[in-house]
């Protein structure tokens, strides 16, 4: 989150990009600053559902090492368990 300030900054752009931008600005009766803010916001939200998607995907795809580790030592763990034999009576 941020603090509610802002910062000012010099960027250096192509032509036809700041034309685009104006454009967009007077249409929805905006400014520069506000187009190219929801913008870069909207491209960063991008960027994180895209870094996520390729997590879960590299997740489901690849395994989790830990959780194979762990489902290994329980594989090993419950075949030592002697739940099927009858116990002897007291």
């Amino acid at each position: 989150m941020t603090n509610g300030r802002k910062a000012k900054v010099s960027v250096s752009l192509s032509a036809d990009v700041v034309e685009r931008i104006d454009r967009r600005a007077k249409s929805e009766h905006s400014t520069r600053s506000a187009v190219l803010e929801s913008l870069l916001r909207d491209a960063e939200r991008l960027s994180s559902e895209r870094t996520l998607a390729a997590e879960v995907e590299a997740y489901y795809r690849g395994g989790d090492a830990e959780g194979d580790a762990i489902s290994r030592a329980s594989s090993r763990a419950a075949r030592k368990l002697e739940v099927d034999k009858p116990r002897g009576r007291k």
